[in-house]
């Protein structure tokens, strides 16, 4: 018969807290100090960029939004890896890749076509929400019939809520309707047809269905699409079974930890090499004259940690299989 203590702490063969940070620390703090300080310089080339900037929609989508996006992404990612959240980390970094790759690509283009057709499919998003807490409406009785057997406590059905919401939806409609973005609007509608949600935003700018691979194509990504965005998918939707375990000699399986460095490397200098990237864009395209001294900072500061070679290797706890 085997016993298992209490439950008060982690089983530690699986979660070990402190060893995981006190690895990083004691291993692999010139890395986070990297990190730490392209979040810092991120934070400040959003405004520095945006005063800059002509401050149209284009603008409003690459800075505040976009390279926002990557800044809380890389900022969230320098965390996880800093607790030893190595796996956890690569949804950060697919994130902070999907948001790159739609920032090459609108600034690819002088145009504010693409920068319109992103604004309205998230105005277009956030009346969907809206319409789902009006108390009557198709969106609602839709989003009910799929909740009816979560239970839920809400404000949202007061009377002086539903006003609001009313008022909400009310305003983001005339503004769907408006001179500068009704033909997006119909645009996303004709696309739509009979399906229940708008397909990506991107999509209406094009004849035939396209992906983020592509997209990626289009901005001469694609090799990280297939490394980065692919492996963050597995981990996304838990098909990274060698996340977890490794099947060793002699029908063993190696149970592998929660907070495991292994993949720490590879993560790291992704972060790393797409934040690099996503700066270097804005810099180009909003403030072309501190390029020169981005690139000088890169070397003197980030580039020795960036292209460092790691490896992290671990002996397995071992069961019998089968």
């Amino acid at each position: 018969m085997t016993l298992w203590l209490p439950e008060l702490n982690a089983y530690e063969p699986l979660l070990n807290r402190a060893e995981a940070v006190r690895n990083v620390e004691t291993h692999l703090k010139n890395h986070l100090k990297v990190l730490e300080e392209l979040v810092d310089y991120g934070t400040h080339l959003i405004p520095r960029c945006w005063s800059s900037s002509p401050r149209g929609v284009r603008d409003m989508v690459t800075l505040p939004i976009l390279l926002k996006q990557i800044v809380g992404m890389l900022d969230a990612g320098a965390e996880l890896v800093s607790r030893g959240c190595v796996d956890p980390a690569m949804l950060q970094l697919r994130a902070i890749f999907e948001a790159s790759v739609y920032l090459d690509w609108i600034l690819q283009s002088k145009s504010r076509t693409r920068a319109r057709a992103y604004y309205v499919w998230n105005v277009r998003r956030q009346l969907r929400w809206i319409n789902r807490g009006i108390v009557g409406s198709p969106e609602y009785k839709a989003y009910r019939k799929d909740l009816q057997n979560l239970v839920i406590e809400s404000s949202l059905d007061a009377p002086e809520k539903q006003k609001e919401l009313r008022l909400d939806a009310k305003r983001l409609s005339d503004h769907l309707h408006s001179p500068e973005n009704i033909a997006w609007n119909k645009r996303f509608d004709v696309r739509r047809g009979g399906k229940p949600y708008d397909a990506d935003w991107y999509q209406v700018l094009f004849a035939k269905r396209r992906s983020l691979r592509f997209l990626a194509g289009r901005v001469k990504r694609a090799p990280e699409y297939r490394i980065v965005y692919e492996l963050g998918s597995e981990t996304m939707h838990g098909s990274k079974s060698d996340s977890h375990v490794r099947i060793l000699e002699g029908r063993k399986l190696g149970l592998r930890s929660l907070r495991e460095l292994t993949e720490f490397p590879f993560v790291v200098q992704m972060l790393m090499g797409n934040a690099i990237h996503a700066y270097a864009a804005v810099l180009d395209e909003y403030r072309p004259a501190e390029r020169e001294n981005f690139s000088k900072k890169y070397v003197e500061a980030w580039r020795s940690v960036f292209m460092t070679r790691l490896t992290v290797s671990y002996e397995y706890m071992e069961a019998t299989i089968g």
